[in-house]
Parts: structure tokens; C-alpha cells; sequence
């Protein structure tokens, strides 16, 4: 069996500021114009498909989603959008207890602080993502081993 969900948006894209309540219930962020009301929507689509995902427990799939979504925003040199999606990616990395999908975040927020100068903090996120990896090779090599 198999379920296909496809959502298209071909909006202007969504602020840096906004974007922690766009799945909120009934936001909206287009200012009310003269259009019908069938056509301005009720500010309910990503609440849904938000709502769909976690019921479906797509929180993998969510994570993998926003960290390509950060990897297309960085050679663009949108690097706030970059940063928003690969710290979205994080939270549901973590979310899902995925370390592998953790260690890819990080490493798309360490490149994005190092293009924006922040030194310091790209060095945090390297470090913890190398840190992740070598737990990873060291859990992986175990699980080798223990097979032989």
C-alpha cells in the first residue's frame, strides 16, 4: 500500500520572522485585499499538512525535506533561509532521534554562519556534528563487530 501526498505552493516565499507560525491554525500572511473569500483562503493548509505529517509520523521525511530546502537556499545566497531550514531540519531531527539527520543539519548551519563571518558559532556546529559522526562510525563499527 501506498499513500502519495503532494503539496504545490507557488507563493512569494515566507519571511525569516514568520516562519515559526506559519503552521499555527488560521495565519495568514497576505494583507486582505478586494478577492472573494474563496480565493484569499482560510490560513489552514500548512496546519493541515503539518497535522497530516505528524499523525503519518513523517518526522524523518520532514527533516530530510527542510535540509534540502536549506542546501537550495545556500548557493542561492539566501542565507537566512538557508539557516531557517537547516535549524528546522534540527529540531526535527531530533524530534525523530535520528543522529544521522542531526549531523546533516549541523553541518548546513556551520556552513551557513561560516559564509556569514560567524566564525565561532559555524566552529560549534562542526564540532557537534563531527562529534555525532564519530559516535556514529563508533555504534556502526560496533554493530560490525558483533556481527562476526
Amino acid at each position: 500500500e501506498e499513500l502519495r501526498i503532494e503539496v504545490k505552493d507557488n507563493g512569494p516565499g515566507i519571511p525569516v520572522d514568520k516562519q515559526a507560525v506559519i503552521f499555527d491554525e488560521f495565519v495568514r500572511l497576505q494583507v486582505e485585499d478586494d478577492a472573494p473569500r474563496e480565493e484569499r483562503g482560510l490560513g489552514l493548509g500548512l496546519a493541515i499538512v503539518d497535522r497530516i505529517a505528524r499523525m503519518l509520523d513523517l518526522t524523518v521525511e520532514l527533516a530530510r525535506v527542510h535540509f534540502l530546502r536549506g542546501n537550495l537556499y545556500f548557493p542561492r545566497g539566501e542565507i537566512e533561509r538557508c539557516l531557517a531550514e537547516h535549524q528546522r531540519s534540527l529540531e526535527l531531527a531530533r524530534m525523530a532521534g535520528s543522529a544521522e539527520l542531526e549531523a546533516q543539519a549541523l553541518g548546513g548551519l556551520g556552513d551557513a554562519e561560516y559564509v556569514r563571518g560567524r566564525m565561532l558559532t559555524a566552529r560549534k556546529h562542526f564540532r557537534a556534528c563531527i562529534e555525532l559522526c564519530r559516535q556514529l562510525t563508533a555504534n556502526h563499527t560496533l554493530l560490525r563487530l558483533g556481527e562476526e
